[in-house]
């Protein structure tokens, strides 16, 4: 494979590429032997797994593996991953590793968070990190895949599933670049949709069919998806369907790859069933999160082959996009949080919102470690009648739009959990010499030191609900768009919220911003 680094351009990887592999179904059949062994867990040493992963990929022909793709991404995508891969293995040679990984970012809910994944009919070794969620999902069963294949560190996979999600709530942290470390600054290079529809929720549209839910989620995803990279063009996105349900126009509108994996997945997954260690809670286990990675791993081998079916292997094309080649925008937002994307631990709430708290009482960033590990962080309420506010003076850019990330749940402990939002935006204008005016009582023109306070340009107060009837949590997204209203730089933001029903209130997300 080190042949490609003679060449010019991602397509240059074409070259190295035998012409007598004109299919993936044939470089699959010719490879199994490879694919089993990077089938290992890198927990698993001795890959007492080994027998087990075999019978589970005689369940699977290149065929099956083939029917799962259902559309290709375009030529210039694939171009553009191609060429980050060549980049990297040319710094790989020297063991310098310089040129970055292919960046690749997984939206979806629990299953695609690792629910299910520690479940076999084989024992995990004793003290293995298998059993943890974020070390036996699919999506870190295909980084380990995809590097031990190709043999060097060719993928970065941040897997920001959380289970009670959906797409629209993953939505905005496309739109406002709100991804871990290891996606910035340039944002991801591939977006995997991997949302289930079990997952899609009609909030607001409690009477449309679970067939529109799909479809309007998706074109608020394929709408956010234009802005998800800071630096450079929109990424490749590669769309798992598991309903059938997204029409061919809406897929070509979006430009999408596409798989439907239900069929393969389910084929592999009844493998270990017999033992009842699944149920209608979870789908499938250990054996359906290795079988996603093999149908994903497929799916972009498929998607290069055709692609370098389709060029001159020695030809020398131009080398394309590269993260010194285009200009990187600034933030769209004075603030934004969000678990798990931007927030993992509870420090990463206080770091963001601590500056800006004038008063907090029974409120508390918090995550359930019950698990050994950080999960399901947010900022809490602990007590009757909690309260705390939050204001960001002489903001540095204008403020369009206000996002609340809210978890609503079941049960006592739930009962009645209701949050009064109050926000204010004051203006900045009496600096240049305009009257401070009485605003029916809200603000006073003269504060407590008797300096002049900013006038109050717009108030709105709302109430959320923290509970539903349904038994299990869910989160979701409320949007407040201040119109002509919005908050200029220079002005104050000023968010206070108040338990007013219940014990507990939970947030997962908060952002401020321009668009």
């Amino acid at each position: 494979i080190s042949a490609a680094s003679s060449k010019t351009g991602g397509n240059a990887l074409c070259s190295v590429l035998p012409k007598s592999i004109t299919s993936a179904s044939t470089l699959w059949g010719d490879r199994l032997r490879d694919i089993l062994a990077a089938s290992q867990h890198p927990d698993d040493p001795q890959y007492s797994h080994k027998n087990w992963t075999e019978s589970l990929l005689a369940e699977l022909s290149p065929t099956q593996l083939g029917n799962a793709v259902v559309s290709e991404p375009l030529p210039d995508q694939i171009s553009k991953v191609l060429n980050i891969l060549k980049k990297r293995l040319e710094s790989s040679i020297e063991s310098k590793y310089e040129a970055k990984p292919l960046l690749i970012a997984v939206l979806g809910g629990a299953i695609t968070e690792g629910d299910g994944c520690d479940l076999a009919s084989v024992p995990i070794p004793t003290g293995s990190i298998m059993g943890n969620p974020t070390y036996c999902a699919w999506p870190y069963r295909l980084e380990s895949f995809v590097n031990t294949i190709l043999g060097f560190d060719a993928v970065k996979i941040s897997n920001m599933a959380e289970d009670g999600t959906s797409t629209l709530v993953k939505t905005p942290l496309l739109k406002y670049w709100m991804y871990p470390d290891s996606l910035l600054p340039e944002g991801p290079d591939i977006i995997i949709h991997a949302y289930s529809s079990t997952d899609a929720l009609p909030f607001e549209h409690e009477n449309e069919s679970l067939a529109d839910t799909l479809r309007r989620e998706l074109r608020a995803f394929i709408k956010s998806v234009k802005y998800s990279r800071p630096c450079g063009n929109s990424p490749l996105v590669l769309y798992m369907d598991d309903s059938g349900l997204i029409d061919e126009k809406l897929m070509k509108e979006g430009n999408l790859m596409s798989i439907s994996y239900s069929k393969p997945v389910s084929r592999v997954a009844k493998v270990d069933s017999s033992d009842g260690i699944l149920n209608s809670e979870v789908p499938f286990g250990m054996a359906g999160h290795i079988s996603i990675a093999w149908v994903l791993a497929f799916a972009m081998v498929d998607a290069f082959i055709k692609h370098c079916g389709h060029i001159d292997r020695d030809s020398m094309p131009a080398a394309g996009e590269s993260i010194s080649d285009v200009k990187c925008q600034d933030s769209p937002c004075i603030i934004a949080w969000m678990a798990p994307g931007t927030t993992k631990r509870p420090k990463d709430i206080n770091d963001a919102i601590e500056p800006f708290i004038t008063e907090n009482v029974g409120w508390r960033a918090m995550s359930d470690i019950s698990t050994g590990y950080f999960r399901k962080v947010g900022l809490i309420a602990l007590e009757p009648n909690a309260t705390i506010s939050i204001e960001y003076q002489n903001i540095p850019q204008d403020v369009r739009v206000l996002t609340l990330m809210i978890v609503q749940s079941y049960g006592d402990k739930w009962l009645d959990s209701r949050a009064r939002f109050t926000l204010m935006v004051n203006n900045s204008s009496f600096n240049s010499g305009s009257n401070v005016s009485d605003t029916g009582g809200v603000n006073d023109a003269i504060n407590e030191n008797g300096n002049l306070k900013k006038t109050v340009k717009y108030q709105t107060q709302f109430d959320i609900e923290g509970t539903h009837q349904m038994s299990n949590h869910i989160t979701f997204p409320f949007e407040l768009n201040l119109e002509s209203d919005f908050a200029v730089a220079g002005d104050d933001l000023l968010l206070k919220i108040d338990l007013i029903g219940g014990r507990t209130f939970k947030i997962i997300g908060m952002m401020f911003c321009n668009r």
